[in-house]
């Protein structure tokens, strides 16, 4: 029964309302553009987008009209070969090339028109113009666009030419000069688009790329690359060039390698990492078993190599890897007068070792030729000798080769030594290294060494020649060529802490042998504030300086209150003294005369001893007589009783140290002798007793 109530209820408030919600859709129900394309150039397409106001328009109906009419009435647009759309909310209209040059067709006008439920309701007017294709030529002959600058790496610069490392991503920034803004408002419609591009030449080949996006260059060399960035804007699908730059000259580097690795089989140099189809577009970047790398970075299962002057990516399972020797440095004594010459150099640095056979040669160079010298020799003064050292790469090394030669660089007692491949010698194994010593015997005296200071640097010992060279060692093995070898840097003033002088402050060094005052310390004190109970403190060295400052009175002294200090608190006046009033004088004047009272001479109320009867006669104070004392609070008004009254009684006053004595006193009374009194007595008694 109760389900039937509301099931009956409800059908009849749906029915009462579904009139007004048909009349709500009825209301809202409006047509409207929503966007259009005001200006088109010839041969172009223009379009157009209407709206109802609902969002699903089943049930609407659209119909596109144009007004050419004289009177401007709506002629109703069917499909054909210049519309589209007519009869859906979006409208194209293709206009055709003969507008291409001429005049502008202007204020060309459309509407929609929109049926729904038997209303109809038109869209707005929209105007659309025409222009021939020639304006476009003329607004980018009249825009002046010029990029000023093209730089990679965010570089901001307005050179032509630049360093950059090869193998790695290049972002590419430009700056133009300013563009007319109507124009590129016209460039933002349907048919117009704008591509900056940058154009790349490198290996003979030119490749577009995206602006916005980024570019590896791949070749090595000095001018590897060129670049340049073009300004393009497309209409109606046709280029137009905007604005380019000039061309930049990029040179291209690699970093030092960290080793090298021989090819397993032969494959290509890869421009990204496991993508076989980006390879270097270059024949020479193919690298053939058995061929070389260096390898300049790792990253997990790859490396990035370069071969051939050009940079790219290798599986690392295609190559077997070895370390590059790239310096080697190596000492043994000179030639000097008399001396025998050394065939066993120390190697200080270099992974390498001497040549197995006969690594050390020595040669006294003449005229007609040379001649090895051996063991037993003695250098003489005055003659030419070279030196000639063999060095074999240690096992997983390798000597890195410039045109077919090693490129390693070999010192030789400081010296830099001519490297040249060893006679019928693999190059990447084994090298010569050779020195001349000409004409000259060292001849070395010591030059002790300079402690340094505080404020100058010191030197270590070292051994000098008169041809201007220096050794660090009396044998001459090792030659300094570094001007900053064996600086003591000055050790610097120990700083104390601030010292004052008053108005002043400083420091001083504290080393006994420098004791002088800090360069750039004194000053005057500066900062702080100053009160009436401190002086100031100086925020430099924490000092105090200056006089304090004056006390800052509080309000007046008063009966209540004394004056006080604002800033310390301490009273600079006490309390006023009251004022006398007539009642406070009334009550004075009768103490005084209570107080004179007990000076009445006592023979007032005698008879005298010769019998005369004279009137009592009373003592006046006199005016030098001393003031009453003052009253003890604690005696109550009217009382005849003082402590300063004589009235009989025996008053004892004790220190507390008498009082003490007279208690330890009274206790021996009490508890010692009393009781040793009665126990003498009990004993005497009982004696008596048994005799």
């Amino acid at each position: 029964m109760k389900k039937g109530v509301v099931a009956v209820l409800a059908a009849f408030l749906f029915i009462a309302f579904l009139p007004v919600v048909g009349r709500a859709d009825e209301e809202t129900f409006q047509a409207y553009l929503i966007r259009f394309d005001p200006y088109v150039f010839a041969d172009g397409q223009w379009d157009a987008y209407a709206g109802c106001g609902f969002t699903n328009d089943a049930g609407v109906t659209y119909r596109w009209c144009g007004k050419f009419g004289r009177d401007g009435s709506y002629v109703e647009l069917d499909d054909n070969e210049r519309y589209r759309g007519t009869h859906t909310a979006h409208f194209s209209f293709l206009t055709s090339d003969a507008y291409a040059y001429g005049t502008d067709w202007e204020n060309i006008r459309f509407a929609c028109k929109l049926t729904y439920k038997g209303k109809t309701a038109y869209t707005e007017d929209v105007n659309m113009t025409i222009a021939p294709s020639s304006a476009l030529s003329r607004a980018l002959k009249d825009a002046d666009v010029a990029l000023t600058a093209f730089y990679p790496n965010n570089i901001n610069s307005d050179a032509e030419r630049f360093s950059v490392p090869a193998g790695e991503r290049l972002d590419f920034s430009y700056r133009s000069s300013p563009v007319d803004s109507n124009l590129l408002t016209n460039l933002t419609y349907s048919d117009m688009e704008l591509r900056k591009v940058v154009k790349v030449t490198e290996n003979g080949k030119t490749t577009v790329y995206n602006a916005s996006g980024g570019y590896m260059p791949y070749a090595v060399g000095k001018g590897a690359v060129t670049a340049r960035c073009e300004y393009w804007v497309y209409a109606m699908g046709e280029p137009y060039l905007l604005a380019d730059s000039k061309d930049i000259v990029l040179d291209t580097y690699t970093d030092p390698p960290v080793g090298s690795g021989k090819a397993r089989y032969d494959c290509s140099l890869l421009k990204e990492m496991y993508t076989q189809s980006a390879k270097v577009d270059a024949s020479k970047a193919v690298v053939a078993k058995g061929q070389w790398v260096s390898l300049l970075q790792q990253n997990g299962s790859w490396w990035k190599v370069s071969y051939n002057r050009f940079v790219g990516w290798i599986p690392a399972t295609a190559l077997d890897i070895s370390t590059v020797v790239e310096q080697v440095s190596l000492v043994l004594p000179e030639p000097t007068d008399g001396a025998n010459p050394s065939f066993s150099p120390d190697i200080l640095e270099g992974a390498v070792s001497l040549f197995p056979t006969e690594p050390v040669t020595w040669a006294v160079v003449e005229n007609n030729g040379s001649s090895f010298v051996y063991g037993s020799y003695r250098f003489q003064s005055g003659k030419k000798y070279r030196l000639s050292v063999w060095l074999k790469a240690a096992n997983g090394y390798r000597f890195p080769l410039k045109n077919g030669s090693p490129n390693v660089t070999v010192y030789v007692n400081g010296t830099p030594a001519t490297v040249r491949t060893a006679y019928e010698q693999d190059p990447e194994e084994v090298l010569e290294a050779t020195v001349e010593y000409t004409g000259h015997i060292h001849s070395l005296s010591k030059v002790t060494q300079v402690n340094p200071t505080c404020l100058t640097d010191g030197k270590l010992t070292y051994y000098h020649c008169s041809c201007g060279a220096d050794f660090e060692d009396y044998q001459g093995k090792t030659r300094i060529t570094d001007p900053s070898w064996g600086i003591i840097p000055a050790r610097g003033h120990l700083e104390s802490e601030w010292m004052t002088t008053g108005a002043e402050h400083y420091k001083i060094c504290q080393r006994r042998e420098c004791m002088q005052e800090i360069a750039g310390s004194r000053g005057a004190h500066t900062g702080g504030q100053a009160t009436c109970y401190a002086a100031a403190v100086c925020s430099v060295c924490g000092h105090e300086y200056g006089n304090k400052a004056p006390h800052v009175p509080g309000p007046a002294a008063t009966e209540e209150q004394p004056q006080s200090c604002l800033t310390c608190g301490i009273i600079l006046q006490p309390k006023l003294e009251p004022a006398p009033t007539e009642t406070t004088k009334a009550s004075s004047e009768t103490e005084t005369n209570a107080t004179a009272e007990p000076q009445t001479t006592q023979a007032s109320s005698e008879t005298p001893h010769d019998g005369s009867t004279e009137a009592p006669v009373t003592s006046e104070p006199s005016a030098s007589a001393e003031a009453p004392p003052e009253t003890d609070p604690s005696v109550s008004p009217g009382s005849t009783s003082s402590p300063s009254e004589d009235d009989g009684s025996l008053t004892i006053k004790l220190t507390p140290t008498e009082f003490l004595l007279c208690v330890i006193l009274m206790f021996a009374l009490f508890f010692v002798i009393l009781p040793g009194i009665v126990i003498l007595v009990i004993v005497l008694v009982k004696k008596r007793k048994r005799e």
